[in-house]
């Protein structure tokens, strides 16, 4: 595997450190050099941080970590679904040298959310900006991690609306507007998602309106305009998110909720 200067967008910088890659925002790649090189991985400075926070996620802790500027919310990418067995590893054969415009499928996980973030942030869509990433390259397979900035105030639209608080009467209303506000800016914007589900809605709860923000970019695609097929793909990836997170919880989405996400989605950007 090999990454030059010209392999992600700017204005990112790419270190080596041992047979680790690093790819860091300048203010953060000291930072994130340092971390590598002291304890082996970024994971392992977040998750023995003394001021640490953790995170709840379907696929392994997150940490929300001081970083230079800033709290971090650091992860490890893991396999879900029936590769799930694989843990944190990852094909390394076929393996691109650069970052092309595009977003193949062999490129390392997080060089791909990257790639797929600073696009979607030059757009306009709201999406927490990667400060640094990292990979670990073995003989065949490699590992990985992301370090995001952390939003305050904020909880993914499942622990919202099916956790064990969960938002009611207009805070709830608010939600699912925030939501069909976000889905539709995707559209708008050229961003076909490929798991939106409501783990991967992350929502401020403190702001007027809520500020809505979407997750987990790395399998995402920006193109110049979103078919129709794909605008459906992505509302029913959606709704069978909210179903499967009622029949869990047993509480059920009435058909307000689901007006008050079609009146978000039409008073959307676009």
């Amino acid at each position: 595997m090999r990454l030059g200067p010209g392999s992600v967008p700017h204005p990112y910088e790419v270190r080596r450190v041992g047979r680790a890659w690093i790819v860091a925002r300048p203010e953060a790649l000291a930072f994130a050099r340092n971390a590598v090189a002291s304890l082996g991985s970024l994971f392992a400075y977040a998750e023995t941080h003394p001021h640490r926070q953790v995170l709840e996620s379907g696929r392994g802790p997150l940490y929300s970590v001081p970083g230079p500027d800033g709290r971090w919310v650091v992860r490890r990418y893991r396999r879900g679904g029936w590769l799930a067995r694989l843990g944190d590893r990852y094909l390394r054969a076929g393996l691109s040298r650069q970052l092309p415009r595009q977003l193949p499928r062999q490129l390392p996980r997080p060089l791909a959310e990257l790639a797929a973030s600073a696009g979607a942030r030059t757009r306009g869509v709201p999406t927490p900006e990667i400060v640094a990433a990292a990979v670990y390259p073995g003989v065949l397979f490699y590992r990985a991690e992301l370090a995001t900035r952390w939003i305050p105030n904020a909880s993914d639209l499942a622990a919202l609306l099916f956790g064990p608080r969960p938002l009611e009467g207009e805070e709830r209303r608010r939600a699912w507007e925030a939501a069909g506000r976000l889905v539709r800016t995707l559209h708008a914007r050229g961003l076909v998602h490929r798991d939106l589900n409501l783990k991967n809605i992350l929502l401020e709860t403190r702001t007027d309106p809520p500020g809505a923000h979407i997750l987990d970019l790395d399998r995402c695609r920006l193109t110049d305009q979103v078919t129709a097929a794909q605008r459906a793909g992505m509302l029913k990836r959606f709704r069978r998110s909210v179903e499967r997170w009622g029949r869990l919880t047993g509480r059920a989405v009435d058909a307000a909720e689901w007006q008050a996400f079609d009146a978000g989605y039409g008073s959307g950007d676009g």
